[in-house]
Parts: structure tokens; C-alpha cells; sequence
């Protein structure tokens, strides 16, 4: 299921670190993969009252949301949702790295992973 967190987030600033984080856990993964600087990333994702924070402008927001595959007018403008109503939320860097583990494991074994990522799931949401 998908992180609807977006639903509530009202500023750029929110919607750029809810962008960020369904694909990469940390900001310097993020800036890497938008080729800045975490440090010069990281002030995009900083509130407007904290010290170092960088205005996001047309540019930069059609730049970041090509990059973490979300819509530029929703990351810049809160317009409409993250994603094309066509399109799959990407997958994680977590779902890619166990997707590729899986590949090297037998049905059976696969079989196993998956229950055993379900169980962790439910535990985790309080729902055993």
C-alpha cells in the first residue's frame, strides 16, 4: 500500500521531503541522486523559519520531481496528487534491494521471505 501521508502536507518544503523519502531513507541518498550536495539539498527540505532554508522555484521543482517521479505542480503547488492517476507509486530503495535478494533464492525460500516480511509488516502496524 502506498504512503498517503501526502494528503496532509501543505507546504513545498513537506511535499519535497515525503517525495524524497518514498524513494531514498536519507537526504544525502536524495541529493546524491538529484546531483547536489546534501547540505545544499537539505535546505530545500528545511522549514522556512529554520536557519539555511532554500526556496524552491519552478525550476528546481520540475528538476526534484523528475528525479523522485512525482508531479512537479503537486511538489510545487500542492495541485492535484503526487502521481498521475496512471501511474504506480516507485518502488523504494528497500523494495529494490529485496527484489534483488529474492531473485537469488528458490521459489520456496522466496515463498518464506514474503510471509515473513508479511508477519514483520503486521507487527510493526500493531495488527498481529
Amino acid at each position: 500500500m502506498a504512503d498517503e501521508r501526502w494528503r496532509g502536507l501543505s507546504e513545498p518544503w513537506e511535499r519535497l521531503r515525503w517525495a524524497r523519502s518514498q524513494r531514498f531513507e536519507t537526504v544525502k541518498d536524495g541529493a546524491v541522486h538529484v546531483g547536489m550536495r546534501p547540505n545544499t539539498y537539505s535546505a530545500y527540505e528545511r522549514r522556512p523559519d529554520s536557519s539555511k532554508h532554500s526556496q524552491m522555484d519552478h525550476q528546481q521543482a520540475m528538476h526534484f520531481a523528475n528525479r523522485f517521479k512525482v508531479r512537479w505542480e503537486w511538489l510545487l503547488l500542492g495541485k492535484g496528487e503526487p502521481y498521475e492517476a496512471k501511474d504506480e507509486p516507485p518502488p523504494t530503495e528497500p523494495m529494490v534491494r529485496a527484489l534483488k535478494v529474492m531473485r537469488g533464492v528458490s521459489p520456496a525460500q522466496q515463498e518464506a521471505i514474503a510471509t515473513a516480511i508479511e508477519a514483520l509488516a503486521r507487527t510493526r502496524a500493531g495488527k498481529r
